[in-house]
């Protein structure tokens, strides 16, 4: 409303810029108590009282009862409020503005087009017939503290204003899909959005993909921002041979701040009723999450069929910290027959591993359980390591720019395929480095020696070895230097650096053929590659090497 006027009557005087007296007629406060009008004037006229501003093209009216604008009209106040059409009317003593012909309201981000409408400014009560919306709120998120803007669009029959941020939708739709993508919205008999508490609830509600409609809900409640709150989620439908008709409907529980959980009912009409949920958790030193899933009569093998999914991270204290990974399902074929997406049906190797990390600073140690559920015979499992322990130490602040470095590992490998090699390796790297750095170039010549050995329980070859041992010492220098000058480019000034380096590696030859591969690869070709010691991934393999 107007700052100043009252619903007595009384009001702060209307101010008319001088520039626009001559021109067309207009409310003026030198017009007389009958409503004489000031004479025409010829650019777009407005009245103000410092806050609130009118403008139109022709302006007119009674003092103290109505002003009428009309031709490109508009209200606008201090508060980022502006509302706009071709013709509007307000009555100063109910502080009621009406509205027709090209309606836009703009509150902040928010925006409310309309053909005709009325709205009783302050205290944001009215209506507005067959309106377009878009409102807009800037959350942040619980789980990652980041600003997020989320824009609720849609139409109705008749939006109702019933006081600041709170808005009654009419034979209403509603989403939150980006405009050229709206596959997804509620379609609801009414829609009540209160953005005080960034709550909605639609009632006689269907949800609708692509103008389909999918499922229908009496009542359902849903956030306006990007809090948590629990309720149903979308529900995900689809068409399979394997499943037949399949429709999940998530539901979401909001248990605490640092808790939650998600049920969700599948129903299959080839398989059956599938029940899973999903928990989270948080807190000061741990997080992790479960999955679970459960058929209990699948229809085409008679089988009960389910799955489980653990994964936990928990840090005792700053330097000693665990996990637990595991996966598991009750026969091969369930994510063939059971998941809804080529990337989970294709998966035939299950993790499960528990570890244990202590960083020492300088130093580290772990310890490693891992092993995997292989869903088909006929692909390659992977190695377990039951268990693997290693311990590193690297000291790069000792004086005259001594680095020390160590490295030592070992690992039991089992397989269940007894045609594959099994045993136990042992490794150690001790080194030495020297490193020397000045202004513009550094130089850095290092020197170790590799030790591994191998029990093996059976010999790759028949009468090989179970026992090697391989011992190589390793040379390398890696040196360069930083060339900087100031330059121009397209009269922008710019920076140039020039990075030379040179690296060298010294390895002996040595045969190897008698040494499994248990976790071992080579590199693929890239930079990275070009300046490492070794071309292989693992330790099975160390490449000989007298090059540049």
């Amino acid at each position: 409303m107007f700052p100043g006027l009252t619903h007595a009557g009384a009001m702060a005087p209307l101010r008319v810029d001088p520039a626009l007296l001559g021109q067309r007629s207009i409310v003026s406060p030198a017009a007389t108590a009958g409503g004489a009008l000031a004479p025409a004037m010829s650019v777009r006229p407005e009245i103000s009282d410092g806050r609130t501003t009118v403008r139109a093209q022709n302006i007119r009216g009674l003092r103290s009862v109505e002003v009428i604008a009309e031709g490109q009209a508009e209200i606008v106040r201090e508060d980022d409020f502006k509302l706009t059409a071709e013709r509007l009317s307000y009555n100063e003593l109910t502080d009621e503005v009406r509205v027709e012909g090209d309606v836009r309201l703009e509150q902040g981000e928010d925006v409310i087009t309309s053909e005709r409408g009325r709205l009783v400014v302050y205290e944001q009560t009215g209506e507005f017939v067959s309106p377009e919306y878009a409102f807009t709120v800037k959350s942040v998120s619980e789980e990652t503290g980041a600003e997020r803007t989320i824009v609720g669009r849609g139409d109705a029959s008749m939006l109702r204003f019933e006081g600041e941020n709170q808005y009654v939708l009419e034979n209403a739709t509603w989403t939150t899909c980006k405009p050229e993508s709206s596959d997804w919205y509620i379609k609801a008999g009414e829609i009540s959005l209160d953005y005080d508490t960034q709550v909605g609830v639609a009632k006689s509600t269907s949800l609708v993909f692509k103008g389909v409609p999918l499922l229908y809900w009496p009542s359902m409640s849903f956030p306006l921002g990007d809090q948590r709150k629990s309720g149903l989620l979308v529900p995900t439908v689809a068409v399979s041979e394997s499943t037949g008709f399949d429709l999940a409907v998530p539901y979401y529980f909001n248990i605490a701040p640092n808790y939650d959980a998600t049920l969700v009912p599948r129903v299959m009409s080839k398989r059956g009723l599938q029940l899973g949920a999903e928990m989270r958790y948080l807190g000061d030193n741990y997080e992790g999450q479960t999955r679970l899933e459960w058929l209990a009569n699948d229809k085409l093998t008679g089988e009960s069929r389910g799955l489980a999914s653990i994964q936990h991270r928990h840090n005792f204290t700053d330097r000693l910290r665990a996990s637990l990974n595991f996966n598991g399902v009750t026969d091969d074929e369930y994510f063939e027959d059971l998941s809804s997406t080529l990337q989970v049906s294709s998966r035939r190797n299950l993790l499960r591993e528990g570890r244990i990390d202590y960083h020492g600073g300088w130093w580290n140690a772990s310890a490693l359980a891992q092993s995997y559920q292989t869903l088909s015979d006929d692909v390659d499992s992977p190695y377990k390591r039951m268990p693997q322990l290693t311990l590193n130490a690297r000291r790069a602040d000792l004086p005259g720019g001594l680095e020390v470095g160590f490295e030592s590992e070992y690992v039991h490998f089992q397989h269940r395929d007894d045609s594959f090699n099994q045993g136990k390796r042992m490794s150690a790297y001790p080194h030495l480095a020297l490193n020397i750095r000045r202004p513009g170039w550094y130089i850095k010549p290092k020197i170790g020696a590799h030790y591994t050995r191998y029990d093996l329980d059976d010999p790759l070859n028949p009468g090989g070895p179970t026992s090697i041992t391989r011992s190589l010492p390793i040379f390398s220098l890696d040196a360069g230097m930083y060339f900087d000058r100031e330059s121009s480019l397209f009269g922008r000034d710019t920076q140039q650096t020039l990075e030379p380096r040179l690296y060298y590696v010294r390895i002996p030859y040595e045969d190897q053929d008698d040494i499994p591969r248990f976790d071992t690869a080579r590199y693929d070709f890239g930079f990275a590659q070009i300046f490492s010691e070794n071309r292989y991934s693992g330790i099975d393999r160390i490449g000989d090497a007298d090059q540049i």
